[in-house]
C-alpha cells in the first residue's frame, strides 16, 4: 500500500517536473524569438534613421547651394548698378572721374613723324625730320599738336643708342636676348653676361646674352612715354615717298609762297601756288644743319600739313577709301602704324579717325613748338627742352583730366634754360588757305 502511495507522488512529481521543463522551454523559445524580432527591429530602424539622415543632407546641401547661387546674382546685379550710379549722373551722361582719364576714353594720343632720306643701299634711314605729339580732346572736341625740333636732346640713360629724337628711329638700341628662352631679357635678369633665370623644369638657363636688331617703333615711343610721361594710342610715321604719293593722290597742296622758288622740279612763283608731293617735301625739309633752321623748317611744315590734312578731312569717304589710302596703304612705302590687325583693318581705322577730326572746328586745333633753346653740349649743337616751360604747357593742353605733371617727372636732361622760350603758337584756321587748286593726276596715281 505504501509502495503504491510512493509510486503515485513518484509519477505525480515526474509529470509536474516535465511540466515545467516544458514552461522552461517555451518560455525561452520566446524570449528567443522576442529577441530576434527586437533585434531586426533595430536594423530596420536603423537603416531608416541612415536613409532619412541621408535624404535630409542632401536637401540641406542642395538648399544652402541654391541660397549661394542666388546670393552671387543678387550681389552682381547690386554691383553693376553700383558702377553705372558712380560713372553716370542722373541724365545719364558719363561723369568726369579720375578713372576716365585713360587716353581710350576722353583723349587720344598720336606720334606724327616725317622719315630721313632713305638709303637703299645700306638699307636704313637718316635723321627723322618731323616728329610731332597729337592730342585729340574727345570731349571737348579740340585738337593739340606739339612739334619737336629733331636735335632735342633725349638721352639721358642707357635706354637710347643716340642723343637726339630724330636719331631714335633710325638707330633703335638693340636688344638682349636669350637664344634658350626666346625672347628679349633685361639688366637685372642677367648675370655674369649669362641670363640668370630658372627655367619650368627646375633648371637654370644660363644661356650666354646675345643681341638683336631693335624696334624702332619702341624705342621712339619709350621717349613718349618714359620722359614725356605720355601714353601713345598710336603712331603714323611717313617715309619720304608716302608723303610725296599722299600729297599728289590729294591733289596737291596750296600754300602761301613767300617769294619765287623752284621746288622739286618745278618753279613757283610768290603767292597762293598749288605745288605736288616733291615740291612739298623739299619745301617742309628745307635746312636742318642749324637750330635755326629747323626750327623755320617746323613752320614750314605746318603750312603744309594745314593744308594737306584739309584736303584729307574734306574728302569724301568713298574717295579716301579707293583714291587716296588704300593705294598708299599698298604701296610698296606705306605709312607706317600700328600693325596688330589687317591692313584692310588699319585703312578702315585711318578714314573713320579722318572724318572723327573733320568735326573739329578748325579754330579748336592749336600748334606749338617744344620750349626749349639751342645749347652746345660735349662739343655739340642740340636743342635743349625747358621742363618748367614744358610741363606748364603740357598740363594746361596735352593733360586735361589726368593727374598734374610736375617736372620731376619729365625724365630728360636740361641742357639750358637762358631765356623764355618761343612757342610759335598758331592755329589751324589762322594758317589754312583755301584748297581749291588741284595737280593733275599721273598715269601711275591714276592706276
Amino acid at each position: 500500500m505504501a509502495k503504491d502511495n510512493r509510486q503515485k507522488k513518484a509519477q505525480i512529481a515526474a509529470k509536474k517536473a516535465a511540466k515545467a521543463a516544458k514552461r522552461m522551454d517555451k518560455r525561452d523559445h520566446t524570449n528567443s524569438a522576442s529577441s530576434t524580432r527586437t533585434s531586426t527591429a533595430r536594423r530596420t530602424s536603423s537603416k531608416s534613421k541612415k536613409k532619412s539622415g541621408i535624404r535630409i543632407g542632401k536637401l540641406i546641401v542642395t538648399i544652402l547651394a541654391l541660397l549661394l547661387i542666388l546670393s552671387v546674382i543678387v550681389f552682381s546685379i547690386l554691383f553693376v548698378n553700383f558702377v553705372k550710379k558712380l560713372y553716370n549722373n542722373e541724365e545719364g551722361n558719363t561723369v568726369s572721374t579720375p578713372a576716365e582719364t585713360k587716353e581710350r576714353d576722353n583723349v587720344a594720343y598720336y606720334v606724327l613723324g616725317l622719315m630721313g632720306k632713305t638709303n637703299e643701299d645700306k638699307g636704313t634711314t637718316g635723321t627723322t625730320q618731323m616728329i610731332s605729339l597729337v592730342c585729340y580732346d574727345k570731349h571737348a572736341k579740340t585738337i593739340d599738336v606739339l612739334q619737336i625740333p629733331s636735335s632735342t636732346y633725349s638721352r639721358d640713360t642707357e635706354r637710347w643708342k643716340v642723343n637726339t629724337i630724330g636719331g631714335v628711329w633710325s638707330n633703335p638700341k638693340p636688344l638682349l636676348w636669350c637664344e634658350t628662352c626666346r625672347r628679349q631679357v633685361f639688366e637685372s635678369e642677367i648675370k655674369d653676361k649669362k641670363h640668370n633665370v630658372t627655367l619650368e623644369d627646375g633648371t637654370p638657363c644660363n644661356t650666354k646674352i646675345t643681341q638683336k636688331k631693335g624696334s624702332a617703333v619702341q624705342s621712339l615711343l619709350e621717349v613718349f612715354n618714359y620722359q614725356y610721361t605720355i601714353p601713345i594710342d598710336n603712331y603714323y610715321i611717313m617715309p619720304q615717298e608716302a608723303f610725296v604719293k599722299l600729297v599728289d593722290l590729294v591733289g596737291g597742296v596750296e600754300i602761301k609762297l613767300e617769294s619765287s622758288q623752284k621746288l622739286g622740279s618745278i618753279s613757283y612763283d610768290s603767292g597762293l601756288q598749288t605745288i605736288d608731293g616733291e615740291g612739298a617735301l623739299e619745301y617742309v625739309l628745307g635746312d636742318y644743319e642749324s637750330i635755326n633752321g629747323q626750327v623755320k623748317n617746323l613752320v614750314h611744315q605746318r603750312q603744309v600739313y594745314v593744308a594737306l590734312f584739309e584736303r584729307l578731312f574734306t574728302c569724301d569717304e568713298q574717295v579716301l577709301d579707293d583714291d587716296v589710302i588704300y593705294p598708299l596703304m599698298k604701296s610698296s612705302t606705306p605709312i607706317r602704324t600700328k600693325r596688330d590687325q589687317e591692313i584692310a583693318d588699319d585703312i578702315n581705322d585711318m578714314i573713320k579717325l579722318l572724318k572723327e577730326l573733320n568735326k573739329v572746328e578748325r579754330n579748336n586745333i592749336h600748334m606749338y613748338m617744344l620750349p626749349g633753346e639751342g645749347a652746345t653740349y660735349n662739343g655739340k649743337r642740340f636743342y635743349s627742352v625747358h621742363k618748367d616751360e614744358l610741363c606748364k604747357l603740357l598740363n594746361e593742353h596735352f593733360n586735361p583730366y589726368d593727374t598734374t605733371i610736375s617736372e620731376e617727372f619729365l625724365r630728360m636732361t636740361e641742357l639750358a634754360n637762358t631765356t623764355e622760350a618761343e612757342l610759335y603758337e598758331d592755329s589751324f584756321d589762322k594758317l589754312l588757305v583755301e584748297q581749291k587748286g588741284k595737280i593733275e593726276k599721273t598715269e601711275e596715281e591714276e592706276e
